[in-house]
């Protein structure tokens, strides 16, 4: 309530919120409606860590390859949950829906 008070307060146009997935979209989806100045808010994740230099990124051969989200697991291994969420249970389910249609 305190961050969405000082929020009010500033009246923003634009808002970026980095709590990660799925807590930024949450937060988002909860507070909307409290927004009234903004006109855009968009769920950053771990893009500020990157910015401020917190995190370092993968090497370019492995962004240009597509081969980050590898990068990143090395670092994190606690990830390993969301990343087979997004690529393996996420791809499963989709191409499974497809054929069903």
């Amino acid at each position: 309530k305190q961050i969405l008070k000082l929020i009010q307060q500033s009246k923003p146009d634009m808002l970026f919120i980095a709590y990660g997935a799925p807590k930024q979209e949450m937060w988002i989806y909860r507070n909307k409606a409290h927004l009234h100045s903004v006109k855009i808010v968009m769920g950053v994740g771990g893009a500020f860590d990157f910015i401020a230099k917190i995190r370092k990124r993968a090497p370019l051969w492995m962004q240009k390859s597509g081969l980050e989200w590898l990068f990143r697991l090395i670092q994190e291994p606690k990830r390993i949950k969301r990343i087979y969420n997004a690529t393996i249970k996420f791809t499963y389910v989709f191409i499974r829906s497809r054929l069903h249609n």
